[in-house]
């Protein structure tokens, strides 16, 4: 029989520390021997009492108890290799200052609740003998004083070891729907009939264009579905899903999205040309989306290459870095925001120059009384690169005023060259005129830029266009100037540069207006007063 039970009685007697050797005010004894008990396994079945200790590992330490007891906190307690109890699983209690019920600590949780499992009964600590067991007792935790008492839980207290584990958040979902118009020349009667080959594949191409958009886009974007084609007017709607714990995009983001990749392919999706106005997301239209964005546009003096107009090509984005280096700043300065990243941009020929088209999106509304970002930009930036005189910002230019004058360049004959903007001769004469003239015009008083704008043959002549901001200095004052550095020029480059003329030129200020409209209305006025003149006599008479 003690063979049988050697595991159940190694491990009772691992337990046994728990029992204090003498009386005392924290374990109270009774005329009856009480019984504690111990899980142990099925095999075991004698008659269970009412109280039982349930062991089992959990994340924190909480008792309650018929009155208060002593706090219990864990310390190691030594195993068998036959005990089926680990260390880690069954704690030793120490005496500590008494804790308020209820309250949890890190560690261990023990709860009082009843714990109906086949137990094995030992008799309560009035059974016990009174002497204190030796060091070398199994019954004592090792490095422990044999002669200290240890305090257990009342009899008729059930310890169970639980673990309590916190719920994880569950990931939520949200669905935008966009909605546009496919020029309807280029698809064909059978592309709209739903049961046709031709409308699947068309189908599938818009489908897969928005999910190669959408995905580069935002991480947390699930996929898209098309919902509906309308046959005739071209219109598409489509879903698109976006889930996980991120917060999902707003609709004028998904908008945003939209409608930089169609500009940016020239108003096209894929193969499709789309009718960018018709651009919506989530019942947000493009009207939206212009509460959160600036439109700035300028002429970039390099010679434009045909790889300009393909976004991602070494020329592109080399010229993008550059650009967005000299603009993104000043831009933030001015509405103390900084843009979103990923601004829209798009170069086109200008006469052999770039034309720049920028459209920054931010992530709140932009105060529409606030002007004046073309003078910001046209006074921050000093970069000759930027032609001062062709910022448009929102629909404003900048307040500049310009000087037109005419070079003579001697002693050189005119060529073809000269014409192309991106020829080597070109671009050398251009930088010595430029050169020359600002370092001499720059000691002026709101000096901005000198622009070298062409060359022009029989005789070799420059159209030169000096820039400056408001208020400019006398005229006189800007040709001693003038004289001054092609002097210094002839003399420390050999090139011989003459003035012809320097008239006062264009006064660009304001609001940008459609060429040719001040003109127009001039035209029409001297009309009225030439029709007044003419006919006024014959009506008094």
């Amino acid at each position: 029989m003690g063979e049988q039970c050697l595991p159940a009685a190694v491990t009772l007697l691992a337990v046994l520390p728990f029992f204090s050797p003498q009386p005392s005010a924290a374990l109270p004894l009774s005329p009856s021997p009480s019984a504690i008990s111990l899980s142990l396994s099925p095999s075991l079945s004698p008659p269970p009492p009412p109280p039982s200790l349930v062991l089992a590992p959990v994340s924190s330490l909480t008792t309650r108890a018929r009155s208060p007891p002593p706090r219990l906190e864990s310390a190691p307690v030594p195993s068998t290799p036959d005990s089926p109890l680990t260390p880690a699983l069954l704690p030793a209690t120490v005496p500590q200052p008494a804790t308020p019920q209820g309250t949890v600590r890190p560690g261990w949780r023990v709860s009082a609740s009843p714990a109906p499992r086949t137990t094995l009964s030992v008799p309560s600590s009035s059974s016990l003998p009174s002497a204190a067991p030796s060091a070398g007792s199994p019954r004592v935790p090792a490095g422990a004083d044999p002669t200290q008492p240890y305090d257990l839980p009342h009899p008729g207290q059930a310890v169970s070891l639980q673990d309590s584990t916190s719920s994880a958040p569950e990931p939520s979902y949200l669905t935008h729907y966009v909605t546009f118009k496919i020029s309807s020349e280029v698809l064909s009667a059978s592309q709209w009939n739903p049961v046709a080959l031709e409308h699947q594949l068309l189908n599938e191409h818009v489908r897969h264009e928005l999910q190669f958009i959408y995905r580069r886009a935002f991480p947390n974007f699930q996929g898209t579905r098309i919902l509906e084609f309308r046959p005739g007017s071209g219109a598409v709607k489509a879903s698109l899903v976006f889930g996980g714990w991120a917060v999902g995009p707003s609709a004028r983001e998904v908008l945003w999205i939209l409608y930089r990749q169609v500009k940016a392919s020239r108003g096209m999706l894929g193969h499709l040309f789309l009718d960018e106005s018709s651009l919506a997301a989530s019942g947000s239209p493009l009207t939206d989306l212009a509460l959160e964005t600036i439109c700035i546009s300028f002429t970039a003096m390099r010679p434009f290459l045909p790889e300009l107009v393909l976004p991602g090509s070494a020329p592109f984005v080399l010229l993008e870095d550059q650009i967005l280096h000299l603009v993104t700043p000043v831009v933030s300065r001015f509405y103390k925001e900084h843009p979103q990243e990923g601004p829209l941009l798009l170069f086109s020929n200008e006469d052999q120059w770039v034309r720049v088209s920028m459209e920054y999106k931010f992530q709140n509304f932009i105060p529409t009384h606030l002007r004046g970002l073309a003078n910001h930009l046209a006074h921050s930036i000093m970069d000759p690169i930027l032609q001062k005189s062709s910022i448009v910002a929102n629909g404003e230019k900048a307040e500049l005023v310009l000087y037109e004058m005419w070079l003579q360049i001697l002693g050189q004959p005119f060529t073809k060259a000269l014409k192309d903007k991106t020829s080597p001769e070109a671009q050398k004469l251009r930088q010595q005129l430029t050169r020359w003239l600002t370092r001499g015009l720059r000691s002026l008083q709101n000096f901005g830029q000198v622009v070298v704008e062409e060359f022009q043959p029989e005789p070799l002549t420059a159209k030169v266009g000096a820039i400056f901001f408001g208020a400019t200095p006398a005229q006189t004052l800007i040709q001693d100037s003038v004289h001054q550095a092609l002097y210094i020029l002839q003399k420390d480059e050999g090139l011989r540069v003459e003035m012809v003329t320097l008239a006062l030129g264009t006064r660009s200020s304001g609001a940008s207006r459609q060429p040719g409209t001040p003109s127009s209305a001039l035209l029409i006025l001297n009309l009225l007063l030439v029709t007044l003149i003419l006919f006024l006599p014959q009506v008094l008479k």
